[in-house]
């Protein structure tokens, strides 16, 4: 017999890797538990019957192993270095399970960062001015800016703040990063597509996913093939399913609403914790008939 606080495999919730949750509520009448999975620490809705008990101290510590979605080439003296170092980033270093004050987009953008081996000033640097009014953020970069005007597109036209906006203006003008042009968003329209599209861009892209049952736009970092996510504790692995289910367990992808690639700067990408990355994917961007070019504005 289950009860509230076991640890738990949930059977027949998807086969991409084990499914380990712990139990937070239990309804036998109904045979259904609301669990929290250890991946994403986010709540779910499941059959009572499909939760098998485990002692927790009999299983390991289960990071999800590294792969070859990590690799950009099959270097084998970097192999034992470079899985070491994605071993360790496996976990966001910034995360909020609820998100209340919904900063997806700033708190994914800061922990993309961190993952650049961006320093700790420069990581609270970003995040005090991502959470600022406009008008503050502003005043903030008032030196760096050559005129005063707050860019197009950061405040919308009911006067909402654009979060993806926002950061990426904050990140061109105080940490001198460049972007791409907006993703065609017609390239985007259903799960198949955008992440046969996001699977093949090499650099950081950030995303606003739209969703079925979902109460707000979802945003997103994908790099190297992985899905950064200030919703959840880890950073997991961009598939069919993660995809599908970005904005939660019980949300079904609809369509991309809003989407950029991000360039950090050469001395980032060329830092001695990076010279691993071998292709960042610029070329494919900016040169005349580029693979990727297609996907974007």
């Amino acid at each position: 017999m289950l009860i509230v606080g076991d640890c738990v495999i949930v059977m027949n919730h998807g086969m991409k890797w084990i499914n380990y949750a712990k139990v937070i509520d239990i309804n036998v009448n109904e045979d259904w538990a609301i669990v929290k999975w250890e991946s994403t620490s986010k709540n779910d809705r499941v059959k009572l019957c499909d939760c098998k008990k485990y002692e927790e101290n009999h299983v390991g510590h289960r990071k999800q192993k590294p792969t070859e979605f990590y690799m950009d080439e099959p270097v084998e003296k970097h192999m034992k270095a470079e899985q070491s170092e994605l071993e360790v980033q496996m976990e966001n270093r910034f995360y909020s399970e609820d998100n209340l004050s919904k900063l997806c987009a700033e708190g994914a953008v800061r922990n993309l960062m961190n993952m650049l081996h961006c320093l700790r000033d420069k990581l609270d640097t970003f995040w005090e001015m991502a959470t600022m009014s406009v008008q503050e953020t502003q005043f903030a970069l008032k030196d760096l800016l050559n005129n005063k005007k707050v860019p197009n597109g950061v405040i919308k036209g009911n006067l909402e703040v654009d979060s993806i906006e926002k950061c990426l203006w904050i990140l061109r003008k105080k940490f001198h990063f460049a972007t791409t042009l907006k993703l065609k968003l017609s390239c985007f329209q259903c799960v198949k597509q955008s992440l046969k599209a996001l699977l093949e861009i090499k650099f950081p892209v950030i995303i606003s996913v739209q969703a079925q049952c979902a109460t707000y736009n979802h945003v997103v970092v994908i790099w190297r093939k992985m899905v950064i996510d200030y919703e959840s504790k880890y950073i997991y692995p961009l598939t069919e399913d993660s995809l599908r289910q970005v904005c939660g367990f019980t949300t079904t992808f609809q369509q991309i609403t809003s989407g950029y690639g991000i360039f950090p700067l050469r001395h980032i990408c060329q830092s001695p914790e990076n010279v691993h990355i071998k292709d960042w994917g610029t070329s494919e961007y900016y040169e005349p008939g580029g693979s990727i070019r297609k996907y974007f504005k």
